[in-house]
């Protein structure tokens, strides 16, 4: 398996299993919340920049700000009343549609280098 798409077989989002044709039945993004559709888009995103980078304390970085990015889409998306149950497989569509995205000559949705303004650290 490619390793970008090696995180849609782990285990995912608060602990749930990214497998099964359940979680091929997604929400379309523009049901979404516009900031959840950007933070989930920016958390594969990143994820994927951890996986290609060779430094070890970099990739940590990146997979830690992914997960930070995960956490903050499960609130909108919660929020929005967007069942627990759906979360997971949402989550799996946003990692296809990155792969999708970098793949394609399309422009991308989202700019990746600001993807971690959404963190809003400093």
């Amino acid at each position: 398996m490619h390793p970008l798409l090696r995180r849609l077989g782990a285990v995912g989002f608060f602990g749930l299993a990214l497998t099964g044709p359940a979680l091929a039945q997604d929400a379309p993004a523009e049901a979404l919340p516009a900031e959840a559709d950007k933070l989930l888009w920016c958390a594969s995103a990143v994820h994927f920049l951890g996986i290609a980078t060779a430094d070890e304390t970099e990739a940590d970085t990146y997979f830690t700000a992914s997960q930070m990015l995960l956490e903050k889409a499960a609130a909108t998306l919660i929020a929005a009343e967007i069942p627990a149950d759906d979360v997971a497989g949402i989550v799996a569509t946003y990692d296809e549609r990155v792969v999708s995205d970098f793949e394609s000559d399309a422009d991308l949705p989202y700019d990746p280098g600001a993807c971690l303004d959404a963190l809003e650290l400093g």
